[in-house]
């Protein structure tokens, strides 16, 4: 027998005096870093753990320590606008930028928003505190719970982070996904053009 989905269970039933091997798929979350978790049979009839034959032990796994990430699956893309428009705005969204902290030490994260000014490469430019973003919604992975975890929103900056996501200390372990807007306003006196801004997002 064997499961290979991390939210499934196995239906089968172990028959008296025969012997068994089985095979199921870990979904490390929540676990406290180097710490040794054992697996015990239980007796779906008593409730009481089935003690291993002299000689055999436990199956256990060692949780080694992991780390905070993040991970974009998008591109963070505004709408064209006429000009005749400005100034605007002009918006767009972001989706899926992931969050994994497999610390296991329930400190808590927090994620800032950096950019450059918007460019056209030949000279033109407008000033990045035009665009704001408001993280809008996150939503957890697998089984995790979002209490504890701060949204925010505002105007980006070159130099000072703008707060995507804030964990408290006691929150935020597991997998996250974070989707939010962002809103651009055009200076009248902008040059036409195709502009970029270079996004540095940052967890820490």
């Amino acid at each position: 027998p064997f499961v290979e989905n991390g939210t499934a269970s196995s239906s089968y039933n172990h028959a008296a005096n025969t012997a068994a091997e089985y095979d199921f798929c870990l979904q490390e979350n929540y676990a406290l870093v180097n710490t040794t978790y054992y697996f015990r049979a239980v007796s779906i009839t008593t409730g009481t753990a089935i003690l291993p034959d002299s000689g055999y032990n436990w199956p256990s796994i060692t949780i080694s320590d992991h780390s905070l990430s993040l991970a974009i699956d998008s591109s963070f893309d505004l709408e064209e606008i006429n000009m005749d428009d400005a100034p605007g705005p002009t918006t767009g969204v972001f989706d899926n930028l992931y969050i994994r902290d497999y610390r296991g030490s329930n400190l808590g994260w927090s994620v800032t928003a950096t950019a450059t000014d918007f460019t056209d490469g030949v000279g033109n430019t407008i000033d990045i505190n035009n665009l704001s973003i408001d993280s809008s919604n996150i939503s957890a992975i697998y089984a995790e719970n979002t209490s504890g975890i701060n949204l925010g929103s505002g105007v980006l900056s070159t130099s000072v982070p703008l707060n995507i996501a804030t964990a408290n200390n006691g929150y935020g372990q597991g997998n996250y996904k974070i989707n939010g807007n962002m809103s651009l306003l055009i200076p009248i006196a902008t040059v036409p053009g195709s502009y970029s801004t270079m996004m540095t997002i940052t967890i820490s």
